[in-house]
């Protein structure tokens, strides 16, 4: 399916649908970012009403946005930083919002694991955490091994391989999705050299 006028086909468009807005819910978090939750269907014939919803979390645990000028400058700098990459650098960015917006919608493994791959994405050329621990330690100012201590990264990454190589399924918080989330956008942040995330 191709989108009219354009020479570009469908999932082209869905996908930087999905790369800007994976940009805005790492930016100011999922309340800012969302989906269609319902469906109502009212059949032509028939008394019959079918109802479908997935599982909301509720909005006010979650961060407020910030829709202030100058978190609109950052976001702004952040976009422009992006477009001045190199397209391979630019692609990994690109996919690794996706699996960030994926994840946003969840609350499970699935999302834990969706995030972890936007984080290797964006973060790791290869799967060695310490390229991780060295954006973070640069993001806050701070030494390796106090961002090792601090943020358990290790463990988090441990806990990925538990799940994906040792079939582990613990249950996974929404309070450890929005940690995992934080790392993602304090790593995103530091890719594209935009200031002070800090989220974690």
């Amino acid at each position: 399916t191709r989108i009219v006028g354009t020479d570009l086909a469908e999932p082209t468009y869905r996908q930087r649908i999905a790369t800007a807005v994976g940009l805005l819910a790492a930016w100011q978090g999922a309340n800012l970012a969302y989906e269609q939750v319902t469906e109502l269907i009212v059949p032509a014939a028939g008394d019959k009403v079918t109802y479908y919803s997935t599982p909301v979390r509720n909005p006010l645990s979650m961060r407020a946005p910030e829709l202030t000028e100058s978190e609109l400058a950052r976001v702004r700098v952040a976009v422009q930083a992006l477009a001045n990459l190199p397209e391979p650098m630019q692609n990994r960015i690109r996919l690794s919002l996706r699996w960030f917006e994926r994840a946003s919608h969840g609350d499970s493994i699935d999302s834990f694991l969706q995030l972890w791959v936007a984080i290797e994405t964006v973060a790791m050329p290869d799967t060695n955490i310490a390229h991780l621990v060295a954006l973070i330690a640069g993001e806050y100012g701070i030494p390796a091994a106090d961002v090792r201590r601090r943020y358990a990264i290790g463990r988090v990454f441990g806990l990925r391989g538990d799940i994906v190589h040792g079939g582990r399924r613990p249950s996974i918080s929404s309070a450890f999705l929005d940690f995992v989330g934080a790392l993602y956008t304090d790593a995103l942040m530091a890719v594209l050299g935009v200031p002070e995330s800090r989220r974690a």
